[in-house]
């Protein structure tokens, strides 16, 4: 009797747990100042060309964006998430929603699936000749057996593709 109120106690706190989560991480960017970056960030070819790394399919930019986004933007497709330990064929494509909006000099996201929702902040320092990308995410909601701690995993995927798309561009 113990044991089970104990483990009905633990799964509790982790689904109330959810939405105080948040997590930060900062790359450094090729970047030399923050206008670079925001060009960067807000132009339609790092979005195509992040879709075009995620593999993402039925692609939809609404409203329709010809080079730089409009905000409120919003960019719906799908894609197969990449799991850490779980093969990419024994997942299947998922609908995924992405918002975002622009406060300052802060991009503004929301990103949606059936799995997890969280909110992300784009943002800038600087540090001496460099130019590092702040991203804070917070989870909105989230299906019980997902760790909080993918969260982080997406950010730090996000970073990556961010840094792969940046040396691909020569920025």
């Amino acid at each position: 009797m113990g044991t089970s109120l104990f483990i009905f106690l633990f799964y509790l706190q982790i689904i109330l747990a959810n939405d105080a989560y948040t997590c930060s991480k900062s790359i450094n960017t090729p970047f030399k100042t923050t206008k670079d970056f925001i060009d960067n960030i807000s132009s339609k070819n790092f979005f195509d060309k992040y879709l075009e790394v995620v593999k993402a399919e039925h692609i939809e930019y609404v409203p329709k964006v010809n080079h730089l986004l409009s905000f409120p933007q919003i960019i719906n497709y799908r894609a197969i998430p990449e799991i850490p330990m779980i093969p990419s064929f024994m997942l299947r494509k998922i609908d995924i929603c992405q918002q975002w909006n622009w406060n300052g000099d802060v991009f503004v996201g929301e990103v949606s699936t059936k799995f997890i929702s969280f909110n992300v902040n784009l943002s800038t320092h600087n540090c001496g000749n460099d130019v590092f990308m702040n991203m804070e995410g917070k989870l909105i909601d989230k299906i019980s057996i997902l760790p909080n701690r993918a969260l982080d995993i997406l950010l730090e995927q996000f970073g990556g593709i961010f840094l792969h798309i940046m040396s691909n561009n020569g920025a």
